[in-house]
């Protein structure tokens, strides 16, 4: 899936709260432009492959 990014004239940070407050089931973001960005779910197998991701790496 893809990232959604919307441009909501206006919104200020009170209401970026209230929209992310009655949209719980959303993951959005905001970027320092004033977009918002709504991105994919994670899934369980997610959690395993970032962890694969930063586990330590041996010395050598």
């Amino acid at each position: 899936m893809d990232t959604i990014t919307l441009n909501i004239p206006h919104l200020n940070s009170e209401a970026f709260k209230e929209l992310c407050q009655v949209n719980k089931n959303l993951r959005l973001e905001r970027a320092s432009t004033g977009e918002v960005l709504i991105m994919p779910p994670i899934y369980p197998w997610t959690g395993r492959k970032n962890s694969g991701i930063v586990a330590p790496v041996p010395n050598s």
